[in-house]
């Protein structure tokens, strides 16, 4: 099993933050709450590939339910579809 926190993620510098839902509604996923602020995170930080660890410190102060599990998750699914790069 790969180290998940020490991974970083890519994304795409072209990606704006005001198409989140539409976005990940293209790509086939269900734009949740808890997506859209991971993927928020990712586009503000998009030229910084942050790590899950700072991903979650940022997600956090949006949404302070969230968990590292949750972030994850989300992590996994937009990879999954392509709507980021690991």
């Amino acid at each position: 099993m790969k180290d998940v926190k020490a991974r970083t993620v890519f994304v795409p510098p072209h990606r704006e933050r005001g198409v989140v839902h539409a976005r990940i509604a293209e790509a086939g996923l269900r734009p949740t709450a808890q997506r859209s602020v991971v993927y928020g995170v990712l586009l503000d930080h998009a030229k910084e590939h942050p790590t899950a660890d700072e991903i979650f410190m940022q997600a956090k102060t949006e949404k302070p339910e969230i968990s590292m599990a949750t972030v994850y998750n989300c992590l996994d699914a937009l990879v999954k579809h392509h709507l980021v790069k690991q």
